[in-house]
């Protein structure tokens, strides 16, 4: 069973809530809409985050459903994300689809 982590989550992070370093886009300098915050287990602002994503992998119906070019070249895809978060947290993410609120 996975253990609950009390953090800050944001609830909406995606591109459009994020300025970007001008002389380095792979740098988030800022992150904005933050009325959805509030305190809960950060597996939930990962699972937001990947609902947002679109693979270039997935269906055509689902690349119509995307909010920002997340399929292209260059981006992480929800797998590589979900590795990355492991890495960097040493927390598993043992059930993605749990934590993601929509429906693949």
């Amino acid at each position: 069973m996975t253990t609950c982590h009390i953090s800050l989550i944001h609830n909406n992070f995606k591109y459009d809530n994020l300025i970007l370093n001008p002389d380095n886009w792979t740098q988030v300098s800022n992150i904005l809409d933050w009325e959805m915050a509030t305190l809960g287990d950060s597996l939930m602002d990962l699972g937001t985050s990947l609902s947002y994503r679109v693979n270039p992998s997935d269906p055509d119906e689902m690349k119509g459903l995307q909010f920002s070019p997340t399929h292209l070249a260059g981006n992480l895809t929800r797998e590589e994300i979900i590795h990355q978060y492991e890495l960097k947290t040493g927390r598993t993410m043992e059930n993605p689809i749990f934590f993601i609120p929509m429906d693949y």
